[in-house]
């Protein structure tokens, strides 16, 4: 798994402005995990597919993915992944998987294709 600085770029303001997709969907998010009947259950975040987010996250993982390190920008889209529950929405918690690793992370085998 590649290791990166986080610190070495800003967060995307589509994540940090006030008044942000990304701070409005924080808002929901700690509104639905509120309630206790949600807090199994999966919430669509919106805020990662953005491409001020993706553009962000490739330039930390330079273009490669954060399990494997194969690099796909020439063949393939990003797909950004947590790493962390998904409590935050903050660009320290992402990272970007191929298509590969990105149907494993959700088993646990991610790199093991």
């Amino acid at each position: 798994m590649i290791r990166v600085n986080r610190s070495r770029i800003l967060p995307p303001r589509e994540l940090t402005e006030p008044n942000s997709l990304g701070q409005r969907e924080r808002q929901r998010v700690i509104a639905f995990y509120s309630f206790a009947a949600n807090r199994e259950s999966k919430y669509n975040y919106q805020a990662y597919r953005l491409e001020g987010v993706k553009k962000a996250l490739e330039g930390l993982f330079h273009g490669k993915c954060a399990y494997c390190e194969s690099r796909y920008t020439a063949t393939q889209p990003v797909d950004v992944e947590h790493y962390r529950p998904k409590g935050e929405v903050i660009c320290s918690n992402g990272q970007c998987l191929n298509n590969t690793c990105a149907n494993y992370a959700g088993t646990g085998s991610a790199g093991a294709a």
